[in-house]
């Protein structure tokens, strides 16, 4: 390892984690599998228990079942939850051939799953029983809707009160007459425990998983105090002599049984009803003399705020703003391209004309030098010139300047003598405006000019050089 490099380090460091991440994995998916195992092992001990012909429900899905009876617990199909199905002889021989090592001790839950006391269930047979007492007083042949799943439920009739299957709630359903003369006592014996039976369990299953786990969502077996719900409704209910607007209350009275089947129909009932108690209770409120309807000059308050309708004014005035400068742009764009091509054609038509006006004029002197330039009628040039615009006086003048000055504003200048003196002894020295170069090259003038040359000082530098 010391003698690795760090790329070596790092690939071998990479490999190690990838084969743990297979390790952790493979560790699950195995863990899952022995869960499933345990829970069939311990549902085909459940099984086994059953006897021979024991009618049961056979689920197709999730909620449905359809009745059926049990021929032979042996000869029973296991999901292994890989996509395949095997015998029970198979599976107990992978569960060591022993499928009590696979159940749990009588109380405790299945892996992955929270402690749940079967006293818990007792609420739900109370509930089973009081619907039954519910349901047998109805008359042979009630109809009835029958669920096939938790959101569907077909139309039926109740044949025999008697013969109904109750869900318990562990699994088992069990006939209502049954419920209605056991009650409790029908939990299976492997549910009913007793208090010193679960202490002796948690204490032995202490070590290898906690005594209690906290339920992920409340329970939702609901217990029916029929006492208790009486009491809470006298408590609740409106007094017999208070007054009407109290309550608001109308009742209507059908006249005849509609067919819930029927959609047009129970639509019409329910405008109907709907029209009726508006009606009861407008007369109702005018006979108490309560307005109930807005006045013509009442505005009531808005669903939004003012700050908020505010802030969406701006907003539209904002965006209205937009639109008109956006608009303003596209004509001012507009307008220049018609600029442009207004003054390309004046261009053009000041060419054309032009061009005709010098045509006139060659041919005028063509005409003047055939005739040896006599006198006659094409001795003048028919030229509009008196039409002609360019040679007025411009209206525009310059700033600073006087209307009777022609000079331009030099006139001004002229009284002030000690500025113009500034002015020409800088004009010596600097030069006028313009290129500077051409003033130091020499002329054919300079070139012949040699008053400034002077022969002993050029005779004095050649001997300082030497």
């Amino acid at each position: 390892m010391e003698k690795l490099s760090l790329e070596q380090l790092r690939s071998l460091k990479e490999q190690s984690d990838l084969e743990v991440n297979l390790l952790q994995d493979s560790l699950t998916k195995i863990r899952t599998a022995a869960a499933r195992l345990e829970n069939a092992a311990a549902a085909l001990h459940d099984l086994s228990l059953r006897p021979r012909g024991k009618k049961l429900l056979v689920p197709l899905t999730a909620s449905l079942y359809v009745p059926g009876k049990l021929d032979d617990a042996e000869k029973v199909l296991v999901d292994v939850g890989t996509g395949y199905f095997i015998e029970v002889q198979h599976f107990l021989l992978l569960a060591n051939s022993d499928p009590s090592r696979a159940v749990r001790s009588r109380g405790q839950s299945p892996p992955g799953q929270p402690h749940q006391d079967p006293h818990c269930r007792l609420p739900r047979l109370e509930n089973a029983a009081a619907a039954l007492h519910d349901l047998s007083l109805r008359p042979r042949g009630k109809k009835l809707l029958v669920p096939l799943t938790a959101s569907l439920y077909v139309p039926g009739k109740l044949d025999d009160a008697e013969k109904v299957l109750v869900d318990v709630g562990t699994g088992y359903f069990i006939e209502s007459i049954m419920v209605a003369l056991r009650g409790a006592e029908l939990l299976p014996d492997e549910l009913m425990l007793e208090d010193d039976d679960v202490g002796e369990e948690s204490e032995s299953g202490s070590e290898s998983e906690p005594e209690e786990v906290a339920l992920s969502e409340p329970s939702k077996n609901a217990v029916y105090n029929k006492e208790a719900l009486l009491e809470k409704l006298d408590d609740i209910t409106w007094p017999e002599n208070v007054e009407w607007i109290h309550k608001l209350t109308v009742d209507h009275a059908q006249e005849q049984e509609i067919d819930v089947n029927d959609d047009l129909a129970r639509e019409l009932a329910f405008y109907t009803q709907a029209l009726d108690g508006t009606r009861q209770a407008f007369e109702k409120l005018q006979a108490v003399g309560i307005p109930f309807l807005r006045p013509p000059d009442y505005y009531a308050e808005m669903v939004k705020s003012d700050s908020h309708m505010l802030k969406v004014k701006g907003k539209l005035l904002v965006e209205k703003k937009k639109i008109e400068e956006a608009e303003e742009r596209k004509k001012a764009r507009e307008a220049k391209k018609l600029a442009k091509e207004v003054q390309a054609q004046k261009t053009k038509e000041r060419a054309k004309r032009k061009k005709e006006d010098i045509e006139s004029v060659k041919k005028w002197r063509k005409q003047r030098q055939q005739s040896g330039f006599a006198r006659g009628n094409d001795e003048e040039l028919d030229l509009p010139l008196d039409e002609e615009k360019g040679f007025e006086r411009s209206k525009k003048r310059r700033t600073g300047v006087a209307p009777g000055d022609r000079t331009g504003g030099f006139k001004r200048k002229v009284g002030n003598e000690k500025g113009r003196k500034k002015r020409e002894f800088r004009e010596a020295k600097f030069g006028h405006g313009g290129r500077k170069g051409m003033k130091k090259q020499n002329t054919a003038v300079s070139t012949n000019d040699f008053r400034g040359f002077n022969k002993d000082k050029f005779r004095e530098r050649k001997r300082m050089k030497k």
